[in-house]
């Protein structure tokens, strides 16, 4: 009889240990797990931590949003930071559709109630942040172009040394299955520009688990929800703008980053000094002070009494030239 009240004692407070544990659970903690969004017509992982003003981070192509974790720390110190996997990619549902990820996000944010945010994307993601800002301008307080993919209308072709082998990946993931494709990139300079760390090499080993391939392995159609975004009309971003590019980044895309900076009106400069197009990833440090840096000194700008900052003088005659030029709609390859 005593043995029997002991053990109904000792589950009792068993019990009560673990719920007092999962009530300590702090709302960044809870949030960190990660929820689904049945948004848009499809179902949308995401995680949000911290407080302070939103900041959504948008990853690249055959990513997640496991990428970012050198960056969350730092982060949601200062910010409200949203991560997600886009539309299939990571857990997310669906296939992927380039066209579809800016409603998917506006959707996404008007899930968790964000008006606005800063928008920080990278590569492919810095594609899908343009085509974001294009868009839907009115959700985006400032944005972060980090080694992103060339808008529409770009112009020069991605014909170098470095150019993407689309059709052979294709080739190879369908002859020879996804995991093909990483042997055939292991020389191409996006991905040797880089230097990281065994957690970092473990962390990018378990992104590339959780790639489907399915853009590879099918010709998958766009449903045109949104119109892709174009160089023509970054002119006409007028948000402050941070474009960065880690040193060792491909030979094309420094030439796009240099042409987004430019073209930009508001936008600010930064080369993250031995890092590729993976800086965030093997530079993780100077990539989160580069950002930290940028957006604490909007910060400061937006303060009532600062004094207002002259917008950078571009022509008329530069701007009539961006916007009239001629230039193939689609971009020569995006990732």
């Amino acid at each position: 009889m005593t043995s029997h009240r002991t053990l109904i004692g000792t589950s009792i407070l068993l019990l009560a240990v673990v719920l007092c544990a999962a009530n300590s659970l702090s709302d960044d903690d809870a949030a960190a797990q990660g929820a689904i969004a049945e948004v848009n017509g499809v179902r949308l992982y995401y995680e949000i931590v911290g407080n302070g003003p939103p900041l959504v981070l948008i990853h690249g192509w055959a990513s997640n949003s496991l990428c970012w974790e050198d960056q969350i720390p730092a982060f949601q110190k200062e910010f409200r930071v949203l991560r997600y996997d886009r539309r299939g990619f990571g857990k997310s549902g669906g296939l992927p559709d380039i066209t579809a990820d800016p409603a998917d996000l506006d959707a996404l944010l008007e899930h968790v109630g964000i008006k606005s945010a800063i928008i920080l994307g990278h590569s492919q993601g810095g594609y899908v942040a343009l085509g974001f800002v294009q868009n839907y301008p009115q959700r985006v307080s400032s944005l972060i172009l980090y080694g992103a993919a060339p808008p529409d209308g770009f112009g020069v072709s991605w014909s170098g040394s470095d150019a993407w082998p689309l059709a052979q990946l294709k080739d190879v993931a369908r002859t020879k299955g996804v995991e093909a494709i990483w042997k055939m990139l292991a020389n191409h300079p996006l991905l040797y520009g880089d230097q990281m760390s065994p957690e970092a090499q473990a962390r990018v080993q378990k992104i590339r688990s959780m790639y489907s391939g399915a853009d590879l392995l099918n010709d998958l159609p766009q449903s045109g929800q949104t119109a892709r975004p174009t160089m023509a009309r970054t002119v006409d971003i007028s948000i402050p703008t941070l474009v960065i590019t880690g040193e060792n980044e491909m030979p094309y895309y420094r030439l796009v980053e240099d042409a987004l900076a430019y073209a930009v009106p508001n936008a600010s400069r930064v080369v993250i000094k031995n890092g590729g197009h993976r800086a965030n990833a093997s530079q993780p440090a100077a990539f989160n002070a580069a950002v930290l840096e940028f957006l604490n000194k909007r910060a400061k700008e937006a303060e009532p009494n600062a004094k207002p900052k002259p917008a950078p003088y571009i022509s008329s005659a530069i701007s009539r030239t961006i916007r009239e030029r001629r230039l193939p709609r689609k971009s020569s390859g995006i990732f």
